[in-house]
């Protein structure tokens, strides 16, 4: 049956409301500089997650001819762009965040449609708004960060002047915990798969 489009757009905004929480609580307070980074993290949050939304509406649109708005293209990209804040929020301007939103949006959607395409199943679009929003938001980190930014300490990105150091960091990041879920991972599943079919050759 087809999931509630009432029920989903209620959980989208119990997470957007969270995430706002979540990002601003990541400051472990607010004396000294922190307010102000938890401040500018708030600002990002939102920033980013409605430019999500936007343009989520022109890929929904886009993608029905202009004919409908689907909820969950809707929901997945402001659910990619709130993701592809975590990395970012403390580390980039308030209209840096406008940019990273739109793309984890556009990334989240557009992996979920090539994963419907070559027939993975995944009804929810976990992979594309998980995966998709943040591998972009490590990349951006690379790209936008600004050391010069009160209350953190970090190397500038590659817009900022800082060449590609940080960069190669990111995406080194991204090799490993990519690395780590799949040997974390794939033992569970091939288990779980051996129990249900009984099978262990073809789990």
């Amino acid at each position: 049956a087809a999931s509630s489009p009432a029920s989903t757009l209620f959980g989208l905004f119990m997470l957007w409301w969270g995430w706002i929480g979540f990002n601003c609580g990541s400051t472990f307070g607010i004396t000294g500089n922190r307010w102000i980074v938890a401040t500018r993290v708030a600002m990002i949050t939102i920033n980013a997650s409605s430019a999500g939304g936007a343009v989520s509406l022109l890929y929904t649109r886009w993608m029905t001819g202009g004919h409908q708005v689907r909820v969950h293209h809707l929901v997945n990209g402001i659910l990619g762009a709130l993701v592809s804040t975590s990395p970012t929020c403390a580390v980039i301007h308030s209209w840096q965040a406008l940019i990273v939103g739109a793309i984890g949006a556009v990334l989240a959607n557009f992996t979920n449609s090539l994963l419907k395409r070559v027939r993975v199943d995944d009804p929810v679009g976990a992979i594309g708004v998980h995966a998709g929003g943040a591998i972009w938001g490590y990349i951006a980190v690379g790209l936008f960060a600004d050391g010069s930014l009160p209350g953190i300490k970090v190397m500038d990105g590659a817009f900022a002047g800082g060449g590609g150091k940080l960069l190669c960091v990111q995406l080194l990041a991204i090799v490993c915990i990519m690395a780590w879920a799949f040997v974390a991972v794939a033992p569970f599943f091939y288990l779980v798969g051996i129990i249900k079919s009984k099978d262990w050759k073809d789990p």
